[in-house]
Protein backbone atom coordinates (compact mmCIF):
# COMPACT_ATOMS: atom_id res chain seq x y z
CA UNK A 1 0.00 0.00 0.00
CA UNK A 2 1.01 3.15 -0.71
CA UNK A 3 2.27 6.19 1.51
CA UNK A 4 0.01 9.09 1.10
CA UNK A 5 2.94 11.55 0.19
CA UNK A 6 4.97 10.46 -2.70
CA UNK A 7 8.22 12.44 -3.53
CA UNK A 8 9.96 12.41 -6.97
CA UNK A 9 12.77 13.68 -8.34
CA UNK A 10 15.43 13.42 -11.06
CA UNK A 11 18.24 11.62 -9.27
CA UNK A 12 20.44 11.06 -5.97
CA UNK A 13 23.80 13.00 -7.16
CA UNK A 14 25.04 15.57 -5.57
CA UNK A 15 23.25 18.46 -7.19
CA UNK A 16 20.62 20.75 -6.07
CA UNK A 17 17.37 19.29 -5.43
CA UNK A 18 18.69 15.78 -4.48
CA UNK A 19 20.55 17.92 -1.46
CA UNK A 20 17.46 20.03 -0.94
CA UNK A 21 15.33 16.77 -0.53
CA UNK A 22 17.79 15.63 1.63
CA UNK A 23 17.66 18.21 4.06
CA UNK A 24 13.94 18.22 3.96
CA UNK A 25 14.01 14.99 4.89
CA UNK A 26 16.62 14.78 7.81
CA UNK A 27 14.49 18.30 9.24
CA UNK A 28 11.40 16.06 9.18
CA UNK A 29 12.77 13.31 10.61
CA UNK A 30 14.62 15.02 13.46
CA UNK A 31 11.89 17.54 14.00
CA UNK A 32 8.89 15.78 13.16
CA UNK A 33 8.00 13.11 16.32
CA UNK A 34 8.46 16.67 18.67
CA UNK A 35 6.06 18.21 16.93
CA UNK A 36 3.69 15.30 16.62
CA UNK A 37 4.01 15.19 12.56
CA UNK A 38 3.95 11.57 11.66
CA UNK A 39 5.83 11.78 8.68
CA UNK A 40 5.22 8.99 6.17
CA UNK A 41 6.96 9.55 2.88
CA UNK A 42 7.49 6.99 -0.63
CA UNK A 43 10.43 8.32 -2.69
CA UNK A 44 10.50 7.51 -5.93
CA UNK A 45 13.67 8.37 -8.73
CA UNK A 46 14.85 8.15 -12.00
CA UNK A 47 18.85 7.49 -11.18
CA UNK A 48 20.95 7.04 -8.37
CA UNK A 49 23.91 8.44 -7.17
CA UNK A 50 26.09 9.72 -4.56
CA UNK A 51 23.27 10.78 -2.09
CA UNK A 52 21.14 7.58 -2.24
CA UNK A 53 22.22 5.95 1.01
CA UNK A 54 21.57 8.99 2.95
CA UNK A 55 17.87 9.33 1.55
CA UNK A 56 17.53 5.73 1.74
CA UNK A 57 18.18 5.87 5.51
CA UNK A 58 15.74 8.93 5.98
CA UNK A 59 13.00 7.10 3.79
CA UNK A 60 11.63 4.42 1.58
CA UNK A 61 13.05 4.91 -2.07
CA UNK A 62 12.26 3.40 -5.55
CA UNK A 63 14.82 3.77 -8.03
CA UNK A 64 14.38 3.08 -12.29
CA UNK A 65 16.28 0.68 -13.29
CA UNK A 66 17.76 1.89 -16.93
CA UNK A 67 16.10 -0.30 -20.00
CA UNK A 68 19.33 -2.68 -20.48
CA UNK A 69 17.52 -5.34 -23.35
CA UNK A 70 18.98 -5.91 -26.57
CA UNK A 71 16.94 -4.28 -29.49
CA UNK A 72 14.55 -8.00 -31.23
CA UNK A 73 16.15 -8.49 -34.50
CA UNK A 74 12.76 -7.85 -35.92
CA UNK A 75 12.85 -4.28 -34.30
CA UNK A 76 16.12 -3.79 -35.03
CA UNK A 77 15.44 -4.46 -38.76
CA UNK A 78 12.25 -2.30 -39.01
CA UNK A 79 14.21 0.72 -37.39
CA UNK A 80 16.81 0.47 -40.05
CA UNK A 81 14.42 0.25 -42.66
CA UNK A 82 12.36 3.21 -41.55
CA UNK A 83 9.49 1.69 -40.58
CA UNK A 84 10.03 1.90 -36.75
CA UNK A 85 10.82 5.18 -35.61
CA UNK A 86 14.30 4.03 -33.46
CA UNK A 87 13.87 6.96 -30.47
CA UNK A 88 9.99 6.56 -30.51
CA UNK A 89 10.19 2.91 -29.82
CA UNK A 90 12.56 2.97 -27.29
CA UNK A 91 10.48 6.24 -25.38
CA UNK A 92 7.18 3.72 -25.52
CA UNK A 93 9.73 1.18 -23.96
CA UNK A 94 10.65 3.43 -21.22
CA UNK A 95 7.64 4.74 -20.38
CA UNK A 96 5.67 1.27 -19.94
CA UNK A 97 8.66 0.50 -17.86
CA UNK A 98 8.12 3.54 -15.95
CA UNK A 99 4.57 2.71 -15.39
CA UNK A 100 5.33 -0.64 -13.70
CA UNK A 101 7.62 0.97 -11.30
CA UNK A 102 5.37 3.84 -10.79
CA UNK A 103 1.75 1.69 -10.28
CA UNK A 104 2.46 0.64 -6.20
CA UNK A 105 2.12 4.24 -5.85
CA UNK A 106 -1.62 4.64 -7.03
CA UNK A 107 -2.41 5.49 -3.77
CA UNK A 108 -0.50 8.94 -2.91
CA UNK A 109 -2.59 11.14 -2.28
CA UNK A 110 0.05 14.15 -2.44
CA UNK A 111 2.94 14.20 -5.48
CA UNK A 112 5.64 16.58 -4.57
CA UNK A 113 7.76 17.53 -7.56
CA UNK A 114 11.40 18.33 -6.66
CA UNK A 115 12.60 19.19 -9.80
CA UNK A 116 11.40 19.29 -13.29
CA UNK A 117 12.85 16.34 -14.54
CA UNK A 118 10.98 14.43 -11.98
CA UNK A 119 7.86 15.24 -13.97
CA UNK A 120 8.53 12.19 -16.02
CA UNK A 121 7.49 10.09 -12.98
CA UNK A 122 4.43 11.73 -12.46
CA UNK A 123 3.60 11.34 -15.75
CA UNK A 124 3.81 7.44 -15.08
CA UNK A 125 1.48 7.52 -11.99
CA UNK A 126 -1.92 5.53 -12.64
CA UNK A 127 -4.69 7.81 -12.97
CA UNK A 128 -6.08 9.50 -9.95
CA UNK A 129 -7.23 12.53 -8.16
CA UNK A 130 -4.21 13.45 -6.34
CA UNK A 131 -2.37 16.98 -5.62
CA UNK A 132 0.59 18.06 -7.54
CA UNK A 133 2.96 20.33 -5.76
CA UNK A 134 5.81 21.25 -8.56
CA UNK A 135 9.06 22.81 -7.31
CA UNK A 136 10.50 24.62 -9.92
CA UNK A 137 14.79 24.77 -9.40
CA UNK A 138 14.97 25.62 -13.25
CA UNK A 139 14.78 28.33 -15.62
CA UNK A 140 14.80 28.14 -19.49
CA UNK A 141 17.56 25.19 -20.18
CA UNK A 142 15.79 23.15 -17.56
CA UNK A 143 12.00 23.53 -18.36
CA UNK A 144 12.36 24.25 -22.16
CA UNK A 145 15.69 22.17 -23.48
CA UNK A 146 15.05 19.13 -21.28
CA UNK A 147 11.38 18.44 -21.22
CA UNK A 148 8.77 17.98 -23.82
CA UNK A 149 5.95 20.18 -24.34
CA UNK A 150 3.51 17.16 -21.76
CA UNK A 151 5.87 17.49 -19.33
CA UNK A 152 6.11 20.79 -19.20
CA UNK A 153 2.77 21.51 -18.96
CA UNK A 154 2.33 19.26 -16.40
CA UNK A 155 5.26 20.86 -14.45
CA UNK A 156 3.80 24.08 -14.57
CA UNK A 157 0.40 25.16 -15.68
CA UNK A 158 -0.96 21.48 -14.32
CA UNK A 159 0.17 21.78 -11.26
CA UNK A 160 -1.99 22.46 -8.19
CA UNK A 161 0.83 24.41 -6.67
CA UNK A 162 4.44 25.69 -7.99
CA UNK A 163 7.00 26.68 -5.49
CA UNK A 164 9.90 29.10 -6.83
CA UNK A 165 13.31 29.22 -5.31
CA UNK A 166 13.37 32.82 -6.03
CA UNK A 167 11.80 36.01 -7.58
CA UNK A 168 13.54 34.97 -10.74
CA UNK A 169 12.06 31.76 -11.68
CA UNK A 170 8.64 32.99 -10.12
CA UNK A 171 8.82 35.99 -13.22
CA UNK A 172 10.08 32.98 -15.68
CA UNK A 173 7.04 31.34 -14.98
CA UNK A 174 4.91 33.91 -14.82
CA UNK A 175 6.03 35.31 -18.11
CA UNK A 176 7.45 32.69 -20.20
CA UNK A 177 4.96 29.67 -18.98
CA UNK A 178 1.22 31.63 -17.82
CA UNK A 179 1.52 30.14 -14.64
CA UNK A 180 -1.08 31.76 -12.61
CA UNK A 181 0.67 33.93 -9.94
CA UNK A 182 -2.03 32.76 -7.03
CA UNK A 183 -0.81 29.31 -7.57
CA UNK A 184 2.79 29.90 -6.96
CA UNK A 185 4.58 29.65 -3.56
CA UNK A 186 8.07 31.17 -2.50
CA UNK A 187 10.32 28.13 -1.04
CA UNK A 188 13.75 29.55 -1.05
CA UNK A 189 16.95 27.29 -1.67
CA UNK A 190 18.06 25.87 1.45
CA UNK A 191 21.82 24.51 3.15
CA UNK A 192 22.60 23.65 6.91
CA UNK A 193 24.10 27.10 7.63
CA UNK A 194 25.02 26.03 10.93
CA UNK A 195 26.80 23.03 9.70
CA UNK A 196 29.07 25.34 7.45
CA UNK A 197 29.49 28.07 10.59
CA UNK A 198 30.41 25.20 12.61
CA UNK A 199 33.19 23.52 9.86
CA UNK A 200 34.75 26.77 8.80
CA UNK A 201 34.44 29.21 12.09
CA UNK A 202 38.39 28.25 12.41
CA UNK A 203 39.58 29.09 9.11
CA UNK A 204 38.44 33.15 9.93
CA UNK A 205 41.88 33.26 11.80
CA UNK A 206 44.29 33.84 9.36
CA UNK A 207 47.45 31.01 10.40
CA UNK A 208 44.55 28.61 10.34
CA UNK A 209 43.81 29.54 7.08
CA UNK A 210 47.35 29.49 5.57
CA UNK A 211 47.74 25.68 7.35
CA UNK A 212 44.60 24.70 5.41
CA UNK A 213 45.57 26.48 2.15
CA UNK A 214 48.88 24.05 2.34
CA UNK A 215 47.16 21.14 3.40
CA UNK A 216 45.13 21.56 0.28
CA UNK A 217 48.09 22.17 -2.27
CA UNK A 218 47.27 26.01 -2.17
CA UNK A 219 49.91 28.94 -1.78
CA UNK A 220 49.02 30.80 1.34
CA UNK A 221 50.43 33.77 0.29
CA UNK A 222 48.27 33.92 -2.92
CA UNK A 223 45.21 35.16 -3.71
CA UNK A 224 42.36 32.39 -4.34
CA UNK A 225 39.47 33.18 -6.38
CA UNK A 226 37.75 30.25 -6.89
CA UNK A 227 34.30 28.62 -8.72
CA UNK A 228 32.36 25.20 -7.87
CA UNK A 229 29.74 23.07 -10.64
CA UNK A 230 29.98 20.79 -13.31
CA UNK A 231 32.60 21.67 -16.24
CA UNK A 232 29.80 22.37 -18.81
CA UNK A 233 28.89 25.60 -20.48
CA UNK A 234 25.62 26.64 -18.49
CA UNK A 235 27.92 26.80 -15.40
CA UNK A 236 30.23 29.16 -17.65
CA UNK A 237 33.38 27.22 -17.03
CA UNK A 238 34.86 29.00 -20.20
CA UNK A 239 33.73 32.39 -19.07
CA UNK A 240 35.39 31.99 -15.93
CA UNK A 241 38.77 31.15 -17.66
CA UNK A 242 38.21 34.40 -19.37
CA UNK A 243 37.58 36.50 -16.29
CA UNK A 244 40.81 34.59 -14.74
CA UNK A 245 42.99 35.50 -18.03
CA UNK A 246 41.73 39.56 -17.35
CA UNK A 247 42.05 39.01 -13.34
CA UNK A 248 46.02 37.39 -14.37
CA UNK A 249 46.84 40.41 -16.37
CA UNK A 250 45.87 43.11 -13.64
CA UNK A 251 48.30 44.45 -10.43
CA UNK A 252 47.01 43.16 -8.07
CA UNK A 253 49.52 43.06 -5.16
CA UNK A 254 50.14 39.06 -5.26
CA UNK A 255 49.91 36.30 -7.40
CA UNK A 256 46.59 34.70 -8.33
CA UNK A 257 45.19 31.38 -8.29
CA UNK A 258 42.36 29.95 -9.33
CA UNK A 259 40.42 27.25 -8.49
CA UNK A 260 37.43 25.22 -9.96
CA UNK A 261 35.61 22.84 -7.83
CA UNK A 262 33.82 20.10 -9.40
CA UNK A 263 33.49 18.15 -12.92
CA UNK A 264 34.46 15.50 -14.49
CA UNK A 265 37.58 14.24 -15.53
CA UNK A 266 36.62 14.52 -19.89
CA UNK A 267 35.20 18.04 -18.85
CA UNK A 268 38.17 19.15 -16.58
CA UNK A 269 40.68 17.73 -19.48
CA UNK A 270 39.09 19.84 -22.07
CA UNK A 271 39.06 23.11 -19.32
CA UNK A 272 42.34 22.33 -18.76
CA UNK A 273 43.41 22.50 -22.40
CA UNK A 274 41.89 25.63 -23.10
CA UNK A 275 43.02 27.50 -19.56
CA UNK A 276 46.89 26.19 -21.33
CA UNK A 277 45.35 28.10 -24.58
CA UNK A 278 45.20 30.74 -22.46
CA UNK A 279 48.64 31.18 -20.87
CA UNK A 280 46.88 29.80 -17.41
CA UNK A 281 48.80 27.01 -17.00
CA UNK A 282 49.98 26.79 -13.37
CA UNK A 283 47.50 29.44 -12.45
CA UNK A 284 44.28 27.75 -12.77
CA UNK A 285 43.62 24.15 -10.77
CA UNK A 286 40.67 21.96 -11.75
CA UNK A 287 40.70 19.37 -8.09
CA UNK A 288 37.13 17.88 -8.82
CA UNK A 289 34.45 16.89 -6.87
CA UNK A 290 35.03 17.68 -2.83
CA UNK A 291 33.72 15.92 0.28
CA UNK A 292 34.05 19.33 1.91
CA UNK A 293 33.48 22.12 -0.66
CA UNK A 294 32.25 24.51 1.90
CA UNK A 295 36.40 24.20 3.11
CA UNK A 296 37.29 24.96 -0.35
CA UNK A 297 35.17 27.43 -0.36
CA UNK A 298 36.71 29.00 2.94
CA UNK A 299 39.72 29.10 1.79
CA UNK A 300 38.94 31.89 -1.07
CA UNK A 301 39.21 35.34 -1.20
CA UNK A 302 36.30 35.62 -4.11
CA UNK A 303 34.07 33.56 -4.93
CA UNK A 304 32.55 33.71 -8.88
CA UNK A 305 29.93 32.09 -10.18
CA UNK A 306 30.12 32.51 -14.12
CA UNK A 307 26.45 30.43 -14.93
CA UNK A 308 24.90 31.33 -18.28
CA UNK A 309 21.99 30.69 -16.33
CA UNK A 310 21.33 29.49 -12.38
CA UNK A 311 18.40 29.89 -10.74
CA UNK A 312 19.34 29.95 -7.23
CA UNK A 313 22.80 27.92 -6.56
CA UNK A 314 23.45 26.46 -3.85
CA UNK A 315 27.36 26.65 -4.05
CA UNK A 316 26.61 30.29 -3.39
CA UNK A 317 24.75 30.08 -0.56
CA UNK A 318 27.65 27.83 0.86
CA UNK A 319 30.22 30.07 -0.16
CA UNK A 320 28.38 33.27 1.66
CA UNK A 321 27.93 30.88 4.18
CA UNK A 322 31.45 30.49 4.65
CA UNK A 323 32.42 34.36 5.12
CA UNK A 324 33.19 34.85 1.19
CA UNK A 325 32.45 37.73 -0.85
CA UNK A 326 30.89 36.60 -4.17
CA UNK A 327 30.98 37.75 -7.79
CA UNK A 328 28.18 36.92 -10.38
CA UNK A 329 26.58 37.06 -13.52
CA UNK A 330 22.78 38.68 -13.32
CA UNK A 331 21.12 35.34 -15.11
CA UNK A 332 19.03 33.69 -11.82
CA UNK A 333 18.24 34.46 -8.64
CA UNK A 334 21.38 34.68 -6.86
CA UNK A 335 21.33 38.57 -7.46
CA UNK A 336 18.50 38.53 -5.35
CA UNK A 337 21.19 37.15 -2.38
CA UNK A 338 24.28 39.41 -3.32
CA UNK A 339 22.08 42.63 -3.73
CA UNK A 340 21.62 42.50 -0.20
CA UNK A 341 25.39 43.21 0.26
CA UNK A 342 26.94 40.28 0.13
CA UNK A 343 28.83 40.22 -3.50
CA UNK A 344 28.18 42.12 -6.70
CA UNK A 345 26.32 41.41 -9.56
CA UNK A 346 27.47 42.17 -13.35
CA UNK A 347 24.87 41.82 -16.47
CA UNK A 348 25.62 38.82 -18.54
CA UNK A 349 28.10 38.36 -20.46
CA UNK A 350 30.56 41.24 -19.29
CA UNK A 351 33.06 39.08 -18.73
CA UNK A 352 35.85 42.02 -18.05
CA UNK A 353 33.09 43.25 -15.97
CA UNK A 354 32.73 40.63 -13.85
CA UNK A 355 36.97 40.63 -13.77
CA UNK A 356 37.12 44.49 -12.82
CA UNK A 357 34.50 43.57 -9.60
CA UNK A 358 37.11 40.59 -8.87
CA UNK A 359 40.34 42.79 -9.14
CA UNK A 360 38.34 45.41 -6.79
CA UNK A 361 37.89 42.86 -4.19
CA UNK A 362 41.26 41.84 -4.00
CA UNK A 363 42.58 45.41 -3.54
CA UNK A 364 39.86 45.79 -0.74
CA UNK A 365 40.37 43.67 2.46
CA UNK A 366 38.30 45.52 4.72
CA UNK A 367 35.34 45.26 1.71
CA UNK A 368 35.34 41.56 1.34
CA UNK A 369 35.33 41.31 5.18
CA UNK A 370 32.75 43.11 5.47
CA UNK A 371 30.66 41.59 2.74
CA UNK A 372 31.60 37.85 3.89
CA UNK A 373 30.48 38.99 7.51
CA UNK A 374 27.05 40.13 5.80
CA UNK A 375 26.78 37.06 3.81
CA UNK A 376 27.22 34.90 6.89
CA UNK A 377 24.37 36.52 8.56
CA UNK A 378 22.19 36.56 5.09
CA UNK A 379 22.24 33.07 4.44
CA UNK A 380 21.80 32.06 8.17
CA UNK A 381 18.72 34.43 8.38
CA UNK A 382 17.20 33.48 4.84
CA UNK A 383 18.43 29.84 3.42
CA UNK A 384 19.11 27.90 6.87
CA UNK A 385 17.31 24.68 6.71
CA UNK A 386 15.80 25.40 10.23
CA UNK A 387 14.21 28.64 8.43
CA UNK A 388 12.82 27.19 5.20
CA UNK A 389 12.35 23.80 6.19
CA UNK A 390 9.26 24.33 8.36
CA UNK A 391 7.71 26.56 5.35
CA UNK A 392 8.12 23.86 2.86
CA UNK A 393 6.42 21.17 5.68
CA UNK A 394 3.74 23.72 6.23
CA UNK A 395 2.65 23.84 2.76
CA UNK A 396 2.62 19.96 2.04
CA UNK A 397 1.21 19.22 4.99
CA UNK A 398 -2.05 21.02 4.20
CA UNK A 399 -3.07 18.80 1.38
CA UNK A 400 -2.22 15.41 3.51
Amino acid sequence: MSRPLLVVGHAADHTGPPIYLRNLLRWLREHGPAAGVAVDVDVALLAGGDLLDDLRALAPVTVFEPLTEELPDDVRQQILSGEIDGPAWWAARRHAALREMMAPFAGAQVLYVNGAPGIELARALPPGERVHLCHSHELEIGLVHRLGPADRTLFTTGATRVYSVADAVTRYLVEQHAVDPDVIEHHAEMVDVVAIHEATSGLQHAEHRRAARRSKGLDPDCFVVGACGTVEFRKGTDLFLQMAWHVHRADTSRPVTFVWVGGDEAGIACASARAADLGLQGTVQFVGPQTDPATWFALMDVFVMPSREDPFPLVCIEAAASGIPIVAFDTGGIAELLRQGCGEVMAYPDVAGLAHQVIELLRNEQRRTTMGARGRELTLAQHDVSVVAPGVWSSIRRWL
